[in-house]
Order: structure tokens, then C-alpha cells, then sequence
């Protein structure tokens, strides 16, 4: 027995040996194939592939990066992207902040600020934005370093107008995501939309899309072209694999093709327009969803912060490619993410460029666009906010991402935020002095989120049967009273925002402090709750006079059962609102339990509110 149990120990040793010699052998392999010439020409480690290839755990050396401030990445403006600020005043070691390009100011950075985990950095703070700069690649590289900006259309067809087409890849495997994440940008890159076509039937099994892919556009090989040279970062230089991109961007990179010499008489023709401000790109992966259409929204937020790009600064543009409904979050797209200033573009038509939908003109009549410096967008399912959807995420109580984010949208839509520091003048909407609370009295609004039976999804007990029963019941216990001494007035509204266009859901739930739903899309709200005044729960705000809206700091979620994950108690926490969680579940809710969760909100805000009176 025990020469049995020798033998078997000695097999065991033996071929764990061999598997090691092979793992440095496959290792040593890979290191050769994916290193990549950076834009110094010194070789670098494609630390992305290796981690979706070996499992090997990234590690960031946040501290040294801190201290080595925030590499220009764009100094040089090779990608297109002229950078126009002092990058060692990007980051402040003293005070913990750095320069949101975005929101074109200061910013605190929460994940040092709060003293947060490597992991909460790494998935929501400037370590987030750090990461997915540190993993730049460039997939193809141009054939021609000239590169002349065209002026007007009598030099569109002098070929060196348009030579050096680039693409440059960001592919970062985000913390708790189970494989690498994607989004590039194009420089020099030739559509013809008259190309594109619509999915057919087999699109689902074909391109792996979720849920009606008919709304998006096939892109035949050829419909996107460039001239430039495939990087060693594949295998093959024939063709991209589409399975390293993601569901509906694959399409689009499978009809990329590179070209050595631009055909005068096919590519450039008359009627070609050229755009020289970048131009975000993107497939939207939902429009009537709340939930779903803020995944789209918030990649972009992340990628334009990742490129340092400022709406109105850079006059960004924005084309969405897809066929699906404007939805009503349209209106999101084009005041938060485009200039309302017109492109610079080139044409030899009096026209005007359609920078929002790609129309049925545009793949009718063959549009041909040529896009100096186009971004395409993170795909939705990519989005950090699905992140953790059945798990609690460690990340909070204040996340950069997601407090930025709906302070950008607020100051988009023209809605005060506050500032940042008491010393700060960063109020934006009406003047700074408006609604000033200096007495021992506030007013607390109270929205109840009254989602409406869905016929297709037969949500019959995802909604409020006793709505009338509570809303009473709040107005009996609040409407008026004394809490600590400060005299406190209650409102109490009952909206279905399904039914409302975007602009006024913005103005209910930025004027509420206290957010009552059952689990749903309509929670995703919270990100613009209360004015924006979460960021005055951090340390740094002292001295700041409060307006009526921000009495309450990030104000209070009270989420009603049935759960189908942990979606808004994770939002909540990542952008600084206190969550409450009912033990009754809906239709008929328990009105007492409520009651007293919305007592608990009124005396956090009573407590908020003191401190700074």
C-alpha cells in the first residue's frame, strides 16, 4: 500500500513539473506575441490579452502612478486630441483630487478621499480612468505619417489629405467583470453608409446580441475603410477576430478594411463629407429602459473622461447607429453628450451633417462620411453600473463615476450643482445667493415612484395597490413638523415617469430628497436626485450655504420587494444616498413600515441640515 501511495505522490510531483515547464514555455510564448511598440517605440507588455489569456492578476501600482501624475497620453496629438491643460496640476496629492476633463473642473477624488479599497479605485475613482489609459493599443497602424487637415473641399482629392488612418484600442478587463472590455477610437476612417444593411433573422446567433438585433446595421467588410496596416496584436492580419469585440460593436469592426492606396474614383467622390471634430458613435442598447438606457450613458461619460474630452471644449458630435425609437432620453444624448455648436465639416453640397441618427437617406443614397477622429462607444452590457447586480459591491458611500456622472447631466440641462469647496464658484444655473437656507426650517419633497402594470411583462405586483392609502398616511404624520428643533414641511408626489418626457423627470427627481419605488427601472433616477448635493456628505464642504434643494445631502432610497438583484442598493451607495430596504413586499405594502423609513430619512436630513446652518 505504501509503495502504491510512493508511486502515486511521485506521478503527482512529476506531472505538476511538467505542467509548469509547460505554463513558462506558453507564458514566455505569449510575452512575444502581444508585445506591442508603444508611442516611444519601446516595446511594452499587452497586460490586458495576457490577463483574458493566463489569468494573471493586474497590478496597477496606483501609488506610483499618483505620484508620477497622469501621463499626457495625447501630447503629441497623434490620436486627434489636442490637450490643453497642465497635467501637473491634473492631480493634488494634499488635498485628494484631480481635473475631471468632463465637468472641466476639480474634482475630489473619493476613492483616497474616503480611504476606499485598490478595488473601489480601480472600478469607479481616477485609478478607473488610469487603467483604461494604461491599456492604449494601437490595432492599426498608419501606412503614412502625412496627414494634412483639409480646409476646403479643392484639396479633398489630394490623397495625402486623408492618409494615416489609425485605430487605437482601450481594452481593460474592469474589477468583478468576467473578461476584458472595449472601446477605440478611429482616426482617418472612411463609412459608406450606403453599404450598411439590417440584420436579418439570424443576427442573435451570429453576433451574440441580446434582444431584437434587427434594430441594429450589419457592416459588410469594406463598409468601413482605412489606410493603415493591421497590428501584431492578432494572430492574423486578414481579419479582426470579431469575438474580441463585443456584441454590437462586432459588427462594425467585421466590416472594417484596411487599404493600401485610396481609390480617387470610389472613396472620394464629389459628395464625400469630412469631419474634423470627433465624433462619438454608438449603438444604443436600449432607449425606453431606464436602467438599460443609462448603461449606454454612463460608458459614455467614461470614455470621453478616459480621453479627456470636454463637450463643448472639443465640439464633440454624436451619430447613433442604430434604427431603434428616439426614446425619451434623446434629449440626454444631445445636451450631455454632443456640442450644440454645428461641426466643422467639409463638403461640396450646401448640406448640413445630420449628427444624431443615421438616417434612411444616409444608407439609401450611399453617404460617404470621412471621420477625422470618431469614438465608438463602450457597448451597454459593458456599462460599470450592471456591475455586481446579484451580489452587494464593497464600493461606497461616494464613487467618482457615479456622482460625476449625474452632476454632468445636471450642469448639462442647466440645473444648479453645488460647488466642491465652500471657496468655490462652481454653482451653475441661477445665481449663487438663490434660495440660501440660513433659518431653522426646511422642506422635504417625497417622490413615489407609481409604476404602472406592464402588459407584456405582467408586473402585476411590481406596483402600489394601497398608493392612496399611503400617501395619506404620509401627509397625516408629515406635513408639518418639529424634528430637533427645525421645522420641517413634507411633500408628497406620486409620479409614473414613463409618461413624462426626460426634462421634467430631471426637474421632479432633482428637487427630491426622499425617492420611494419598488424595484425597477424608475429607481435609476437617484443618480440626479437632491440637486447633486451627495458630494457635500465628503469632508470638504464646510461653509457652503445650502440651497432649498440640498437639505438633505444625497437624500434617501426607500426600495420596495419583490428584489431581482441588488441593482439599487448598490446605485444607491455608489452615488451617496442612504438606502432603506421594506421586509413587505408589493402590491399591498406595508404602510407603517414605510412610515417609519421615511421618518428615519426626515431626521438624517434634520442632522445633514444642522451641520451647516
Amino acid at each position: 500500500m505504501k509503495k502504491i501511495l510512493i508511486v502515486g505522490l511521485v506521478i503527482f510531483f512529476v506531472f505538476n513539473i511538467f505542467l509548469f515547464i509547460q505554463y513558462e514555455k506558453h507564458f514566455h510564448h505569449q510575452q512575444q506575441h502581444y508585445q506591442l511598440n508603444n508611442d516611444n517605440n519601446n516595446a511594452k507588455l499587452d497586460i490586458a490579452t495576457l490577463i483574458d489569456k493566463q489569468n494573471i492578476k493586474l497590478n496597477n501600482n496606483q501609488d506610483k502612478q499618483l505620484n508620477n501624475r497622469i501621463e499626457n497620453y495625447n501630447s503629441d496629438n497623434k490620436d486627434g486630441y489636442k490637450e490643453e491643460y497642465n497635467n501637473e496640476d491634473e492631480f493634488n496629492d494634499k488635498e485628494p483630487s484631480y481635473f475631471s476633463h468632463v465637468l472641466n473642473e476639480h474634482v475630489p477624488y473619493y476613492a483616497k478621499l474616503l480611504k476606499q479599497s485598490e478595488e473601489c479605485d480601480n472600478s469607479f475613482s481616477f485609478g478607473f480612468y488610469q487603467s483604461w489609459r494604461n491599456n492604449k493599443q494601437t490595432y492599426c497602424e498608419p501606412l503614412s505619417t502625412t496627414t494634412t487637415k483639409i480646409n476646403n473641399h479643392k484639396n479633398i482629392n489630394n490623397k495625402n489629405n486623408i492618409n494615416g488612418s489609425k485605430v487605437t484600442c482601450y481594452r481593460f478587463r474592469q474589477p468583478r467583470h468576467s473578461g476584458p472590455d472595449i472601446f477605440c477610437t478611429l482616426q482617418n476612417v472612411l463609412i459608406d453608409f450606403g453599404k450598411l444593411t439590417t440584420m436579418g433573422n439570424d443576427c442573435n446567433e451570429k453576433w451574440g446580441l441580446i434582444d431584437n438585433c434587427a434594430r441594429y446595421y450589419t457592416f459588410p467588410e469594406g463598409s468601413i475603410k482605412g489606410k493603415c496596416k493591421r497590428s501584431d496584436v492578432f494572430h492574423t492580419r486578414n481579419k479582426w477576430p470579431t469575438g474580441h469585440f463585443q456584441a454590437i460593436n462586432r459588427p462594425i469592426f467585421a466590416g472594417f478594411s484596411s487599404v493600401n492606396e485610396w481609390n480617387e474614383e470610389e472613396e472620394i467622390s464629389d459628395d464625400i463629407l469630412i469631419i474634423d471634430n470627433p465624433v462619438l458613435l454608438t449603438a444604443r442598447d436600449n432607449v425606453l429602459n431606464t436602467y438599460h438606457s443609462m448603461e449606454d450613458f454612463v460608458n459614455a461619460y467614461l470614455v470621453l473622461e478616459t480621453l479627456k474630452i470636454n463637450v463643448k471644449r472639443d465640439n464633440l458630435q454624436l451619430l447613433i447607429i442604430d434604427q431603434d425609437l428616439d426614446g425619451p432620453y434623446l434629449s440626454m444624448w444631445e445636451k450631455a453628450f454632443s456640442s450644440s455648436s454645428k461641426g466643422k465639416t467639409t463638403t461640396t453640397k450646401n448640406d448640413e451633417i445630420t449628427t444624431r441618427i443615421v438616417t434612411k437617406d444616409w444608407t439609401r443614397n450611399g453617404r460617404k462620411v470621412l471621420f477625422r477622429n470618431a469614438i465608438v462607444n463602450l457597448p451597454g452590457a459593458s456599462s460599470p453600473i450592471v456591475k455586481d447586480i446579484a451580489t452587494t459591491n464593497p464600493c461606497g458611500p461616494l464613487t467618482d463615476l457615479f456622482v460625476n456622472f449625474g452632476r454632468h447631466v445636471l450642469k448639462s440641462f442647466g440645473f444648479k450643482v453645488p460647488p466642491y469647496r465652500a471657496n468655490s464658484n462652481a454653482v451653475v444655473g441661477a445665481a449663487a445667493n438663490e434660495n440660501v437656507l440660513t433659518e431653522k426650517r426646511i422642506e422635504v419633497n417625497i417622490t413615489i415612484i407609481d409604476r404602472k402594470y406592464h402588459p407584456f411583462r405582467k408586473d402585476a405586483q411590481r406596483k402600489i395597490e394601497n398608493m392612496k392609502e399611503l400617501v395619506a398616511e404620509l401627509e397625516s404624520k408629515f406635513s408639518r413638523i418639529t424634528m430637533d428643533s427645525i421645522s420641517v414641511k413634507t411633500n408628497v408626489f406620486v409620479v409614473d415617469f414613463a409618461t413624462i418626457p426626460f426634462e421634467k423627470q430631471l426637474e421632479r427627481i432633482y428637487n427630491t430628497q426622499i425617492l420611494i419605488g419598488v424595484h425597477g427601472a424608475g429607481l435609476t433616477q437617484m443618480l440626479f436626485m437632491a440637486g447633486g448635493a451627495n458630494v457635500l456628505k465628503a469632508p470638504l464642504q464646510k461653509g457652503i450655504k445650502l440651497q432649498k434643494q440640498w437639505v438633505c445631502g444625497g437624500g434617501s432610497v426607500i426600495e420596495i420587494p419583490p428584489l431581482f438583484g441588488t441593482h439599487y442598493s448598490n446605485m444607491a451607495s455608489w452615488s451617496g444616498h442612504t438606502y432603506y430596504l421594506t421586509q413587505a413586499s408589493s402590491p399591498q405594502v406595508d404602510v407603517g413600515e414605510i412610515v417609519g423609513k421615511v421618518r428615519s430619512s426626515i431626521y438624517e436630513c434634520v442632522g445633514f441640515y444642522k451641520s451647516f446652518i
